[in-house]
């Protein structure tokens, strides 16, 4: 615990030294009731780990939340819920924290809203990658719970009309961000939208599969939510890491010819913290993850060099039929936009294979 005092205490220090030490200040309050809630649930694990040896080890203590905390329909399907009760992360995913949890995440996107410059988000590329799998699946079977089935074709019916005229999909959406426009996935949707989220690493936010009819229904008017956490987007531990790590990144640099600065206090906050609020905390190119609200579809993309080559072709042929008219915009290998085409000039010759 005094290790843990003294590494808060260190960030507060460096407050003076971020430009977004506004945000922070507020932030910080945020997370330290984060990690008090969190520490009367028990110690988070970081997971099963395997040894030199192939030896899998699992966490010894892992979380336990009391039963009257959690969601109805927790107790109404125990046996989906038990294997992702012990963490944050799997609870925020399947749409079963407690109260305390959601109210201190609602808190984060209130403070983010409050701080952020859309201007920024409106100039990058918002990308959906339809070939991502997500680590949280729904169940094959449930107890009455009612989870609908998901397909990734389910989107080409959100095509129609424009985004100056249509009013936004209520889902929140995950995505990623490109500031130079290229596109780093196989296919998917160019999106626009309401920034309600940004950061540098994955957010482990809500898997909107596996919101049953009863989480549906509680978020009918607003739209399925997607949050993260002050503890997700803040780790304090990576910036130890960072530093008592980088003295051997410099020796291995200077043994091939090369220099590598010393980390900046700056260099180290953006590392403990991974929010990104405008321009100057984002990386080079690549947003790991960015939540959008309010979205609709400006365009499609997929990974090829001709209209005949989309892939897979289930997803297509169906794009085909029913219609879609928004632009494809086909990228290379490297995501670097090729051309722009539209779905009735897709004519395989062998609709048959998928």
């Amino acid at each position: 615990m005094r290790s843990t005092r003294i590494l808060r205490q260190y960030i507060r220090e460096l407050l003076t030294e971020t430009t977004d030490k506004k945000f922070l200040a507020e932030f910080m309050p945020l997370y330290d009731e984060w990690e008090e809630l969190q520490a009367q649930y028990g110690p988070v694990h970081s997971g099963p780990w395997t040894d030199p040896e192939g030896v899998t080890h699992f966490p010894e203590e892992v979380q336990s939340v009391p039963i009257e905390d959690q969601p109805r329909w927790v107790r109404d399907d125990p046996k989906f819920y038990s294997a992702h009760e012990d963490h944050p992360n799997p609870r925020r995913a399947t749409f079963s924290q407690t109260h305390a949890e959601e109210n201190i995440e609602r808190a984060l996107l209130t403070l983010y809203q409050k701080h952020a410059q859309q201007d920024f988000f409106r100039g990058i590329t918002l990308y959906h990658d339809l070939n991502y799998r997500a680590a949280v699946q729904k169940p094959f079977s449930s107890a009455g719970l009612h989870f609908a089935d998901f397909s990734r074709e389910q989107y080409l019916s959100k095509d129609a009309g424009t985004c100056q005229s249509q009013s936004g999909h209520k889902d929140v959406m995950s995505c990623y961000g490109s500031l130079s426009g290229k596109i780093h996935a196989s296919y998917g949707m160019i999106l626009s939208g309401w920034v309600v989220f940004a950061s540098t690493t994955d957010l482990s936010s809500q898997t909107l599969r596996t919101a049953h009819a009863g989480v549906r229904e509680k978020h009918k008017s607003s739209g399925l939510p997607k949050r993260t956490s002050p503890g997700r987007v803040h780790s304090p531990k990576s910036g130890e890491r960072a530093r008592r790590f980088h003295p051997m990144k410099q020796k291995v640099s200077k043994m091939r010819g090369q220099e590598l600065p010393d980390l900046t206090e700056e260099d180290i906050m953006k590392i403990v913290n991974s929010v990104i609020l405008s321009a100057k905390d984002a990386p080079d190119d690549r947003i790991p993850e960015i939540l959008v609200a309010n979205w609709c579809i400006e365009g499609w993309f997929c990974r090829a060099s001709s209209v005949d080559q989309l892939w897979p072709k289930p997803f297509w042929r169906r794009a085909k039929e029913i219609g879609i008219t928004k632009p494809i915009t086909l990228i290379d290998a490297t995501g670097t936009p090729i051309k722009t085409v539209y779905i009735d000039d897709y004519n395989p010759t062998e609709w048959e294979a998928p």
